[in-house]
């Protein structure tokens, strides 16, 4: 990396500027709820069984996370759940250099952070429950030096977004992104974006 003095001030303008026009991808419901009245089927809370907080921190290359939060009925395993989607849902943001900075700088970036996550299950062919949600960092390029910070929380307990005899789960997340750079001295800008997470395949930046 070049000897480059920028201040903490101008690292953070030119971060927000790269991110003044990014573009948030969310993922659709790819299934219906389901429709399955089961004679004597209990009704249970739906809780998260895993994780709180997942996080990757000081990461210079492609990643997934190892931790993952769920969404299952109470007191069930998710090995019990019978349908799954075959392949996770994503949803994500990139950040990329687009100011005139990087230029002056002599320095680039261009990194992918999300959420992926598996949908679809049911317990005694009713619901959709939610599993190893989980964050992720697909990085292209970065400077020498630089490093990126990646934490997912749940911030609520998840709830049911369907009805009765069809409970969908809904998991509250927060995702904090954090670009740490290393010119002179050293700088970071960080952003953080919310999201809700469905059993039906669909989840959506807030």
């Amino acid at each position: 990396m070049p000897e480059v003095d920028v201040s903490q001030d101008d690292f953070q303008q030119a971060i927000d500027t790269d991110l003044g026009s990014v573009s948030l991808l969310d993922a659709s419901h790819d299934l219906a709820v389901t429709t399955g009245d089961a004679p004597g089927a209990e009704r249970r809370p739906i809780v998260n069984s895993g994780s709180t907080v997942m996080e990757l921190l000081g990461r210079v290359e492609s990643t997934n996370g190892i931790d993952y939060a769920n969404a299952v009925p109470d007191g069930v395993d998710p090995m019990q759940l019978f349908g799954w989607a075959s392949a996770p849902h994503w949803l994500s943001v990139t950040w990329r250099s687009s100011s005139d900075w990087w230029a002056l700088w002599q320095a680039d970036y261009d990194f992918t952070v999300g959420i992926s996550f598996y949908y679809g299950g049911a317990l005694d062919g009713r619901g959709r429950y939610l599993d190893y949600a989980s964050p992720y960092l697909d990085v292209r390029v970065i400077p020498p030096g630089f490093s990126i910070d990646v934490r997912c929380t749940v911030t609520a307990a998840p709830h049911d977004g369907g009805s009765e005899h069809d409970p969908v789960a809904v998991l509250p997340l927060k995702l904090e992104v954090t670009f740490n750079g290393a010119f002179k001295r050293a700088v970071s800008a960080g952003r953080t974006y919310t999201a809700e997470l469905w059993g039906t395949g669909g989840a959506a930046w807030r």
